[in-house]
């Protein structure tokens, strides 16, 4: 996103970076991809920014009232008044602002901005960090991860680079403009070089229209685009090569609309996402490192890229009934029924209002036995009413099936995808099953048939022997469920069932007490893993947790041993390291000498886990609709 205004205003955020190490945070995004970190205003005032490298820092309005903030008019430094380019006077306000576990940190004036611009963009946030605060600093950002790591100072040396795994990357310059934003350039078909804005605001790669037409005659209406200027009619197409220094992509996604003569071209995180970028401020450089995007990363990551290639459909299970609506109408389903959407439907603009159960529906938990083999959760299922052993797995978005438990099962195939060196075939589990005594336990899944699982998996690990497929998040994700890991007793909890049931079973009985039960809150997205918030150190991440993982936890090697307080052991192999982490810390739970692998950056597969060793002994009650794992007492030794 990008505001013009008249004037300037500098905001210096820290020196002498090197010394002072790498700060990492994680941020929490949504359906769209934006970046929002948290932030403390006023020492005790919480809210939720937008970072956008296409922007100056903003306040919303709303969040002026809800503090009680004076506004005034902000000046330039000539003593002239500041407007918006639309001729409205800009206002500010006076406060101290901070991002918890970073160095940012700023005391002063701060420019308002109506909280409807912001909802228009469809950003849900407080207001937006913009360039001002980065002055100052390098900020290397991870998608894959959701993490972001900020070193005071910037103008990084050649140490700082190897240890950040850029000293290979060719860094791209780029230049600041007058509102500070950064420009860097840019090769597009037809042998043309232009300057595009590195705009981390923007979800899409945007061209004007006269550029547009030189290098495509490919483009198609694709709807409308909202943005702070209006809503305009869109056009896209697929750019065969988009180059920036020696960081390419093909089949680049570009947008144009006609929204101004001249309008700023933002390069969006549709292309940002498909690398680990380092912004250099001070040095007036990027660098651009590839990620391992496929085959591991989530549908929801693959949409934010442009790419409609081996997505699976959406599909909306009606227990008790309900409707969905969306912007051609409205469609009502019976108890049992399933809503079907396509893989490239934009599910935000679908309401989805499902029937509760009726007052004689089924309450009690259902009881299953599970055994543990070479360290995975092995289930007995059905799929068309046939009996299949299937792992399970929250770190799979998809569920799979061997091709002889395809066969075995009269599934037909459907058309086979490739993902680089992956292959598989889509198809379709119509009833997948772990009890038939209540409608919720009933699931379609739109998975795939290969003999180990492939797409959207964040271990490699082959399936034990007797395993004939995987449960993923598409059965699992929309459940209430409790693994009681002494026992081996996987617990399904009805929609009916009642909270302060499952409490009772979590503690045995007792009173279900802070004191009892520990809770970890979950963000997560359509088609996305469940991560929990994890504090190691002074660093916050993002781990996965994941079912199918028989370690404790899992780190990547883009933070040092000493960060994280993990003591190593001798051995090593090509997987990673092995060692003991010292505490780990997520909503109310504690955990310390964790079991832990340290194992090489290299994308999806290497993103932090939390796994089965971290929970071991205790009984654990995912709610996934509500977005909290809550977990009992570790019994006495």
């Amino acid at each position: 996103m990008i505001l013009l205004l008249w004037g300037l205003v500098l905001i210096q955020v820290g020196v002498n970076a090197q010394k002072a190490g790498l700060i990492r945070t994680c941020y929490e995004t949504d359906a769209h991809g934006t970046i929002y970190l948290p932030v403390r205003l006023n020492e005790k005032d919480d809210a939720r920014f937008m970072l956008d490298t296409g922007s100056k820092t903003f306040l919303s309005d709303a969040l002026v009232a809800r503090m009680g903030l004076k506004a005034h008019p902000m000046h330039a430094r000539n003593g002239a008044e500041m407007t918006f380019e639309n001729g409205t006077k800009v206002q500010a306000a006076t406060l101290t602002f901070a991002v918890p576990h970073t160095p940012i940190k700023f005391s002063g004036e701060v420019m308002i901005l109506s909280v409807g611009i912001l909802r228009s963009m469809g950003a849900d946030c407080d207001g937006i960090l913009g360039t001002d605060m980065l002055t100052g600093a390098a900020l290397l950002l991870n998608t894959n991860s959701r993490q972001i790591a900020i070193l005071p100072g910037g103008d990084l040396n050649v140490r700082m680079l190897h240890r950040l795994g850029m000293d290979t990357v060719q860094p791209v310059p780029f230049t600041v403009d007058m509102l500070g934003l950064y420009h860097l350039p840019i090769e597009i078909p037809e042998a043309i070089t232009t300057r595009m804005m590195l705009d981390t605001g923007s979800e899409i790669t945007k061209l004007p229209a006269d550029l547009a037409h030189k290098v495509s005659s490919a483009w198609k209406e694709s709807g409308r685009i909202t943005t702070a200027r209006g809503a305009f009619p869109i056009y896209s197409a697929r750019l065969d090569r988009v180059r920036v220094g020696d960081a390419e992509v093909h089949r680049q996604r570009i947008v144009y609309s006609d929204l101004a003569a001249d309008p700023p071209k933002p390069l969006g995180r549709d292309f940002l996402s498909r690398f680990e970028v380092l912004l250099d401020v001070p040095g007036r450089k990027v660098y651009l490192k590839p990620l391992a995007t496929a085959p591991g990363i989530t549908p929801f990551a693959m949409r934010e890229l442009g790419e409609d290639s081996v997505l699976p459909a959406h599909v909306i299970t009606f227990p008790y009934g309900g409707r969905a609506v969306t912007p051609t109408g409205e469609t009502t389903y019976k108890p049992e029924a399933n809503a079907f959407f396509s893989a490239l439907t934009d599910m935000t603009q679908v309401k989805v209002v499902q029937n509760p159960p009726p007052a004689d529906a089924y309450r009690k938990p259902v009881e299953i036995g599970f055994e543990i083999e070479d360290g995975a959760i092995l289930l007995p299922a059905t799929i068309d009413g046939m009996p299949v052993r299937m792992v399970m797995d929250t770190g799979s978005i998809s569920s799979w099936l061997k091709p002889k438990t395809a066969d075995r099962l009269g599934i037909p195939p459907g058309k086979t995808v490739e993902v680089g060196q992956a292959k598989a075939i889509q198809t379709v589990f119509n009833s997948v099953s772990l009890s038939t005594v209540a409608p919720d336990f009933l699931a379609y899944c739109d998975g795939f048939i290969a003999d180990q699982p492939l797409f959207y998996r964040l271990t490699d690990t082959p399936l034990p022997a007797r395993a004939e497929g995987v449960l993923g998040l598409d059965y699992f994700g929309n459940q209430v469920f409790g693994l009681d890991m002494a026992h081996h007793k996987l617990i399904l909890w009805p929609i009916a069932s009642l909270d302060a049931d499952r409490k009772r079973w979590l503690t045995n009985g007792d009173d279900p007490t802070p004191t009892n039960i520990a809770t970890i809150p979950l963000t997560h997205e359509l088609d996305d893993w469940f991560y929990a918030n994890v504090s190691i150190g002074e660093q916050t991440l993002k781990l996965v947790v994941d079912t199918a993982y028989s370690g404790g936890g899992r780190l990547p090697d883009s933070s040092t041993p000493d960060e994280y307080g993990l003591t190593l052991k001798s051995d090593s192999t090509s997987s990673g390291q092995t060692g003991i982490l010292k505490t780990l810390q997520t909503g109310t739970l504690t955990l310390e000498s964790l079991p832990t692998q340290y194992v090489p950056s290299r994308g999806a597969q290497c993103l932090p886990l939390l796994g089965l060793a971290a929970l071991q002994d205790r009984k654990i009650l995912f709610d996934l609709p509500g977005k909290t794992l809550s977990l009992g007492k570790k019994p006495a030794p």
